[in-house]
């Protein structure tokens, strides 16, 4: 409770309780001359006993307050979403790592139910936000990076649900949507990391660094294919038209960078046409 914060009528709400009320002084005599005068006497036991009582419901009452505080209070709410979180992706992780059955299994029904409750949730922030209309609340919603991933996950999860519910083949594509849709929520924990006072300011960092690094990747890029479709037209001339064309333009010189130079890919080549030219 003392990492709760604690509001000032709480604290004096506490204080009060512990306290018992005083008993005048003088309490006999104020008795005696009641029962000369005619007025109604109270008893002394039957004024102990709702005394006691009350205490015991105040103090009782105090202790309500204060669960209801720490189970209310923001940090208590981010741990218990941090734990079933992670639970959840170790759930999931399982769902996908284990053989998949024609029927959902209780683990995978229950995945199911947190990501359907997110999605809930998720309308709900975007219904009960302050813009009036439906497009300035999704404008808004959508202008957050996070809630753009939610987004993506929480459909690529449903697209999913819905080919993995039918038979096969629909149901090997239904679990390789599976296995691309648990990327964006293992993303989504470096989002709870944000808060941490070590690793929040490294995850800001990265992210602007990442920013700042689009026009270097332009200019790597740019160097890249221009030696990519030099080097390709000079090693295959007579190349046919495909796809793996292109691919090699990218890919085989962003791999020469880190020292995959395919020296025997080129060796054969310069081989073959060797014995051609011989022939």
């Amino acid at each position: 409770m003392c990492h709760v914060p604690q509001s000032h009528e709480t604290m004096l709400f506490g204080l009060e309780s512990a306290k018992s009320p005083p008993v005048p002084e003088g309490s006999n005599q104020m008795d005696s001359l009641d029962a000369e005068r005619g007025l109604p006497f109270y008893d002394k036991t039957l004024c102990c006993a709702s005394e006691t009582v009350s205490s015991v419901f105040v103090q009782c009452l105090s202790w309500i307050t204060k669960l209801y505080d720490f189970y209310t209070a923001p940090v208590v709410k981010f741990w218990f979403h941090t734990m079933s979180y992670l639970g959840f992706l170790m759930l999931f992780s399982y769902v996908i790592l284990v053989k998949m059955e024609d029927q959902p299994s209780v683990k995978e029904w229950l995945v199911i139910a947190y990501i359907i409750s997110t999605a809930i949730e998720k309308t709900r922030e975007v219904l009960m936000s302050e813009p009036r209309k439906l497009r300035q609340k999704l404008k808004i919603w959508f202008s957050e990076y996070w809630n753009i991933s939610d987004f993506v996950a929480i459909l690529l999860f449903l697209a999913g649900l819905s080919m993995r519910l039918h038979g096969d083949p629909y149901r090997t594509a239904g679990r390789t949507a599976y296995c691309l849709d648990i990327i964006f929520w293992f993303v989504r924990v470096l989002d709870l990391l944000a808060v941490n006072q070590h690793a929040g300011p490294y995850i800001t960092m990265i992210t602007k660094m990442t920013t700042n690094m689009f026009f270097i990747v332009v200019m790597m890029a740019i160097v890249l294919l221009s030696f990519g479709v030099s080097r390709k037209s000079i090693l295959s001339p007579d190349q046919e038209p495909s796809w793996s064309l292109a691919r090699d333009v990218v890919f085989q010189p962003y791999w020469m960078i880190f020292g995959e130079v395919y020296a025997g890919e080129i060796d054969r080549r310069w081989i073959i046409r060797k014995c051609s030219s011989y022939d």
